[in-house]
Order: structure tokens, then sequence, then C-alpha cells
């Protein structure tokens, strides 16, 4: 392991100093993601440079919010442990723009959750945080992209591939991809991530107890890696196993948003929730009704009260409003 680890410092020393491009790690929290955080921390502690590494948390408002907790814990702790080793990193918490949040668009604009053939999400609450963050300068995100997670993963990466860690960023010209830990498996991830947890910045026992959570195991072996997890209102799959495994595993207030994940996954297959017409007046399953929407914010702020997390913001209801405003003086106009 110690030395897949030093091969790994190997190549990111290379790419670093190999332009003056800005480098920005994307961070979820994540086993994957940890490693490459905690990969560069080791490497900026014994090269000194002034070009700054930026980490970027996208907190699209839909994360699994146990996951979101943790995640911005360990923000913290980066935070400090980078002032007192004087590592030149920042942190950057992104967050989509009012008009792209989930809500606001399939609340209050009637978008039709997503699907595996209609999978607008990923860019409106990931790409397009992350690339703002990055200044719209030609730059480096450092991904904890691996290969062998699926076929389509495989896919996706061989057809972008520039060299054995670089990429392109698809519909970003400016951007290249680095992904330092794509030939890791998940049992070398766990063991790097233990290897170079010497700052303690990960809390790391809790991180493989959210992982056992995920995948409804007592381990995180190879075999039963999982902790496959995304947005708690995912409807490009039909089975949320991560949520219900947690439920199992004793969290009982992600019941609640696996409940309203349902309530959209079958509001989203039923064609009498929807209008006749698309919005440019073209034949076909529009967006959903203007009742539906109705209920499913008054469903939503049902579901926020029974939890103590916040589901949605007050930015977002106003929104939301104003958008339902608008439709109607369409409406008005029209006849």
């Amino acid at each position: 392991m110690i030395k897949k680890i030093q091969k790994t410092q190997i190549e990111i020393r290379k790419a670093y100093f190999s332009n003056k491009k800005p480098w920005f790690i994307a961070f979820s929290g994540g086993k994957d993601s940890t490693l490459v955080l905690l990969q560069m921390v080791d490497f900026l502690k014994r090269e000194k440079s002034s070009k700054k590494v930026v980490v970027v948390y996208c907190d699209t408002g839909v994360e699994i919010p146990i996951m979101r907790e943790y995640t911005l814990n360990t923000l913290k702790k980066l935070q400090k442990i980078s002032v007192e080793k004087h590592l030149n990193i920042d942190v950057i918490v992104a967050k989509p723009d009012i008009n792209d949040s989930f809500f606001v668009n399939v609340i209050g604009k009637g978008y039709v959750p997503p699907s595996f053939m209609f999978r607008w999400c990923t860019d409106r609450l990931r790409t397009r945080p992350l690339q703002k963050a990055t200044g719209n300068c030609e730059n480096v995100i450092v991904l904890g992209t691996r290969l062998n997670e699926s076929s389509e993963r495989n896919r996706v990466l061989k057809s972008n591939q520039i060299s054995e860690y670089m990429f392109k960023q698809r519909n970003y010209a400016k951007t290249t991809i680095f992904s330092p830990i794509i030939d890791y498996n998940v049992d070398e991830v766990w063991k790097a991530i233990d290897v170079l947890n010497c700052d303690n910045i990960v809390d790391l026992e809790y991180l493989k107890f959210l992982y056992k959570g995920f995948v409804g195991a007592d381990t995180i072996e190879e075999d039963a890696p999982g902790g496959r997890y995304g947005c708690w209102v995912c409807t490009v799959v039909r089975k949320d196993k991560a949520g219900e495994n947690l439920i199992k595993k004793g969290f009982s207030e992600i019941e609640a948003l696996m409940n309203y994940r349902e309530l959209l996954l079958c509001y989203r297959n039923d064609p009498e929730k929807r209008l006749p017409n698309r919005k440019n007046k073209v034949e076909g399953k529009g967006p959903f009704k203007l009742s539906v929407r109705k209920e499913l914010l008054e469903r939503l702020l049902e579901t926020q009260k029974s939890t103590r997390y916040e589901l949605i913001t007050s930015e977002e209801i106003d929104a939301i409003y104003e958008l339902w405003k608008q439709e109607n003086l369409e409406l008005i106009h029209s006849d």
C-alpha cells in the first residue's frame, strides 16, 4: 500500500508542477474524494508552492442530511489543519443558483424529477456550481474517479481520456480532469485513507459507519463495497438502497425523506399529474400541473417539520411563489 501511495504522490507532483493552472479538488465527503483530499494534503505538507489548491464542496441542497453534516464538519477540520500546517489550501462551499435548485425546478417550474433518460440534475446541481467556483478560467479539477465502478463509467472515461490520469471535461473546454486514484480498487481506497489520515481530518470510523449503513452490511470489505449514495430525492434509480439501509441501521428520520422520494417517483410516472402540452406549446406530456406542484410543496413542508433537517430554504420558497405568480399571469394574458 505504501508503494502505491508513493506512486500516486509522484503522479500528483508531475501534474501539479506541469503548468500554472489553478487546482480545484471536488470534495463530496465520500471515500474516493476523501482519499484524493488526503493525498493532496500529504503532498502539500512536503511540497511548498505559491499555487493555491481550492477544495470545493457542492452543497446541492438535496444531499443526504447526515452525509452533508459529516462533510461540512470535515471541511472545518481541514481549514484548521491548513492554518496550523501552513498549507496553501482554501475551502469553498458552492451552491446552485436559486433558479437551478432542485425544488425550484420541480415545484416551481414543474420539471419532472430526473430519470436515466432525462438526467437534468447533475449539470445544474453539481457541474455548474463547480465551474462557477473555478472563475471560468483554465483550470485542473481533481476528482476521485476510479475505473471499474461500472461499465458506463468506464465507457465515459475512455471516451474522454487524454493520458493515464488526465481527462477532458465534456462541454467545458477550459477544464482538465485529473484523477490520481483512477487505478485503485475499493479495498485499496480504504487502506490508503487509513495510512494518510495522520492529522485526523477525517473521522474514519464514522465514515466507515456511514458506508456500512449505505450498503446495509457490517463490513466494508471489497466484496461489499457499495456505498453508492447521492441526493435523497434521486429518482434516477428505482430503489434507493442506501436510504433503505440507513433506516435499517437506525437513522429513522431518513424514512420521512424516503417517503417523499417515493411520492416524487409515483407522480413522475403518472401522466394525469402533468399538463397535456409542453411549455413551448408542442403536444406531448408537459410539466407538472400547478395543483400538483402546490401539493408537492405542502407535502415537503410537512416532511421538513417531521425531521430536524432544513429541506427547503425560504429563498427557494420565495422563488417558487414568484414562478407560480408569473405562470398565472401568463395564463391570464393568453386568455
